[in-house]
């Protein structure tokens, strides 16, 4: 990057962190004012703010500080709450904690899969933003094997604050609590604020290339790889002893075709070789001016036997451009949840890019399919690329362009080496993702869990931004996240009344159009919305 680059991306990353300490300055004066309401939603949507424009933080001292302040100040404790006693020798009663489960995406998965594999405890799921949205089946069946609930928060009537309490009252019995909670959600810290009456909180790793809240009230850090875990411990000041390393956990597989069958299933000519990604649209967007497809575009152009396939991106110009210049040999899909057919199909797996989808790599890698992936990153920090001690020996992952054609042509000519190198992947990833080898992580997760302290505080020298490779790099791969005032949008309904109406309006001058919709609360919002969906199903049946 020039000099006059590195420059503006400097200035960038400032504007952001000067917008987001006025975000927790207002917070502070309505907490202040004892104003709870409106400072726990200005905290929120700070939170989102910092993940969304990288401020040069990846924690915020003050914040968290702020919330546990309101917290202990203005959300109700239950009645008979246990005071102190807050460990047990073995736990047995589970409650995990999500802002939204869906069919698609790895930290619901992650959630219901670690419920299926562990079977002999008691599990519950608190959804704190869920609304009108389907819990999952798969969820739904897992909590239900175990005798647990699922609790929807933002259904029940109530703010933003009684969903803390609520949260609070249902975890009081719990052995430990588990957060796979979005990176902005911070109804788990008003709910666990006061640490002396609430069981030990484990916080789920799962963002660990963002600004996230909830360090304040984490007991234990489950990081997922190690690049997280370093980054945890230098720029959000979390103890190496309060860390911990819980692998992915995977669902077992059964293949149900070998890959001629699969390619013939879905249209595809049976001595065709199929390059599979599976990622989030967000993953896939240009980087410093180049396109996924138009990277791979020489390899596919010298190998008509090639042809590619990706879930996630959907047909936007440069995919349908690719798509022309092949004639047809690549197909881009949008998001499904059907997935297992391809990943039989695929001969080769390619990681997304610019954004790694370490959850997809380990599925696919699960079929004897190799790897390959592509970190764009030099020199930065691996919490950008797709690191994992079940991939490290078997992956081929380069930052060269070059090099990186090389692989997957190498690959293509050598179907020796795809059997080999596909085999030896599964036997790593089956070692440490799943079953008995999952599950030894995660009993040393519990046992740390019985003997850890209190949670206290967090060290205020993460509280000053920084500009390390990683920190320059954050903007140019997340520019398409949403601006402020699209931000206080998703967050309206949160907001007091006044507030709520003073902000609408603002919208409706700026010209984001917001819906009149959003004048509601959330609880009744979510109830109306869900009604409307039924009613729509009826009316089709």
């Amino acid at each position: 990057m020039s000099v006059h680059g590195f420059a503006g991306i400097r200035r960038e990353i400032q504007i952001h962190y000067d917008i987001f300490r006025q975000l927790v300055a207002r917070a502070r004066q309505y907490a202040e004012q004892q104003r709870f309401e409106a400072a726990a939603v200005m905290a929120e949507i700070a939170a989102n703010y910092a993940m969304c424009k990288h401020t040069g933080l990846f924690v915020s001292p003050e914040l968290e500080q702020t919330l546990i302040e309101i917290g202990t100040t203005a959300v109700s404790s239950p009645k008979n709450a246990p005071h102190t006693k807050r460990r047990h020798e073995s736990a047995q009663h589970i409650v995990h904690v999500l802002t939204r489960a869906f069919s698609i995406g790895g930290d619901s998965r992650f959630a219901w899969r670690w419920i299926q594999q562990d079977l002999k405890r008691q599990h519950s799921v608190a959804l704190t933003r869920q609304g009108a949205s389907p819990v999952p089946d798969m969820l739904n069946v897992a909590v239900k094997k175990t005798g647990g609930q699922i609790h929807v928060l933002n259904q029940r009537r109530g703010t933003i604050l009684d969903w803390a309490a609520v949260l609070r009252e249902i975890s009081s019995s719990a052995d430990a609590v588990i957060l796979h909670t979005h990176p902005y959600d911070i109804i788990p810290v008003l709910a666990f604020a006061n640490k002396m009456h609430t069981p030990p909180t484990v916080y789920v790793n799962h963002a660990d290339h963002v600004f996230w809240v909830g360090a304040g009230v984490t007991d234990i850090l489950a990081n997922l790889r190690y690049s997280g875990q370093d980054l945890a411990i230098r720029r959000r000041a979390i103890p190496i002893e309060r860390c911990a390393i819980l692998p992915i956990i995977l669902s077992s597989v059964q293949r149900t075709k070998d890959r001629v069958t699969a390619k013939h299933t879905l249209g595809l000519a049976p001595e065709s070789i199929i390059l599979l990604t599976i990622a989030r649209p967000h993953k896939y967007l240009p980087f410093r001016g180049q396109s996924f497809p138009e990277m791979l575009l020489p390899v596919l152009e010298a190998h008509p036997q090639v042809v590619l396939v990706a879930i996630g991106p959907g047909q936007d110009q440069a995919w349908a451009k690719a798509a022309q210049r092949t004639n047809g040999r690549v197909i881009a899909f949008e998001q499904r949840s059907d997935t297992a057919l391809f990943y039989e199909a695929a001969d080769i797996y390619i990681d997304s890019f610019p954004l790694t989808s370490i959850t997809s790599l380990l599925e696919a890698g699960t079929y004897a399919t190799p790897l390959v992936s592509r970190h764009p990153h030099a020199g930065a920090i691996s919490v950008l690329c797709a690191d994992n001690p079940a991939l490290d020996a078997t992956m081929l992952a380069t930052s060269d362009l070059t090099e990186y054609l090389a692989f997957l042509e190498r690959l293509i000519l050598d179907p020796d080496e795809r059997a080999r190198r596909g085999a030896a992947t599964a036997a790593a990833i089956t070692a440490m993702h799943y079953g008995s080898g999952w599950q030894e992580s995660l009993e040393q997760l519990y046992a740390q869990t019985s003997t850890i302290s209190c949670r206290e505080g967090i060290s205020g020298h993460v509280s000053r931004p920084c500009i390390e490779e990683v920190d320059v790099l954050l903007p140019l791969l997340f520019r398409e996240e949403p601006d402020l005032w699209r931000i206080f949008q998703y967050h309206l309904r949160l907001l007091p009344l006044e507030l709520r109406i003073k902000v609408w309006i603002h919208l409706v001058k700026d010209r984001y159009h917001p819906r009149p919709g959003l004048l509601l609360p959330e609880w009744l919002g979510a109830s109306i919305e869900k009604w409307r969906s039924t009613w729509q199903m009826r009316s089709v049946q």
